[in-house]
């Protein structure tokens, strides 16, 4: 297969009084990269594995501290694509799922649950995760790493892309005080190419599709400290693995593939105290795999491909 050419932008959104999305882009000077995970800690910006422009999985990782340029640091202890990334309250990133090389370069579902420290640069092993799952979100709530949906596909040969065996719609979540796992309520729609924001302890499930392979524009919440699912209205547009985030109270979902797979520039933004979707007339360049994250109204877009 021959993959499209991938970006080396870093994106930063924040939106005005007035709504309009203030668009910040910085050039990353390495290692363009797309299907990449990233998250933010209130001081750093992590982004890490990904494709390379060949589809080649990366171990790459980089770093940026605001008001700096991004800066190499240690790499994943294995290449890692189609992954999830989030923070602990201590500052920590975890990266889980995914897609990895096995021992004979063929790729496999990733099963180790890591943390990378940025005050010491080092990755460590903290789990298993019990169910393989590529194209997931992970998001920590109360000290509590909740895995959601995703798929169990994969391909013996590198560098080829990844077809979706089943949709998965089991919630996982770990404990990281006793680093038990156990079950949620499982996911409503078994979805894969999911994407995902946090507000007041709830998880927004967004942009995905499922076995029948339509691109749905549904949105699921997850209720951590309920155990429970609700529904809100869908999206104006189907799309897959939109880059979604708060930004004062509201969710913004940002691009993503449409349903012909294409790039789609489209920003939707949707408000929980009205129930209703309104759309951003502007927005950033759209791109394909896009890392992404949020964190006090800010959202961080990163690479991509055309």
């Amino acid at each position: 297969m021959k993959f499209r050419k991938a970006t080396e932008e870093l994106c930063h959104i924040q939106a005005s009084d007035k709504g309009l999305l203030e668009i910040q882009t910085t050039k990353i000077p390495f290692d363009r990269r797309f299907e990449l995970a990233a998250a933010h800690n209130g001081e750093v910006l992590l982004a890490c594995g990904g494709r390379d422009q060949r589809g080649f999985l990366s171990a790459v990782s980089f770093v940026q501290t605001k008001g700096k340029e991004p800066k190499l640091v240690s790499p994943l202890p294995f290449p890692r694509a189609r992954h999830a990334a989030t923070t602990t309250a201590d500052g920590r990133f975890i990266v889980v799922g995914g897609v990895t090389e096995d021992t004979d370069g063929s790729l496999v579902l990733a099963r180790e649950v890591l943390t990378y420290d940025p005050r010491t640069d080092h990755w460590k092993e903290i789990a298993k995760l019990p169910l393989r799952t590529a194209q997931l979100v992970a998001e920590q709530v109360d000290g509590k790493l909740v895995v959601i949906g995703g798929d169990t596909g994969t391909t013996t040969e590198p560098g080829r892309p990844i077809a979706p065996a089943r949709c998965r719609a089991e919630v996982q979540i770990l404990d990281l005080s006793t680093g038990k796992w156990h079950r949620g309520m499982p996911k409503p729609t078994p979805e894969t190419g999911v994407t995902s924001a946090v507000l007041d302890g709830e998880i927004f499930v967004c942009s995905s599709y499922p076995d029948d392979g339509e691109v749905r524009a549904q949105v699921e919440v997850y209720n951590v400290k309920a155990n429970s699912w609700r529904r809100i209205p869908d999206m104006p547009t189907p799309r897959t693995g939109v880059a979604c985030g708060f930004i004062k109270g509201k969710l913004y979902c940002i691009n993503g593939q449409g349903v012909d797979l294409n790039p789609v520039s489209v920003v939707e933004v949707y408000d929980p105290s009205t129930d209703k979707w309104d759309t951003v007339s502007q927005g950033p360049a759209s791109y394909i795999g896009q890392g992404y994250a949020n964190f006090e109204n800010r959202i961080f877009l990163v690479g991509g491909k055309e």
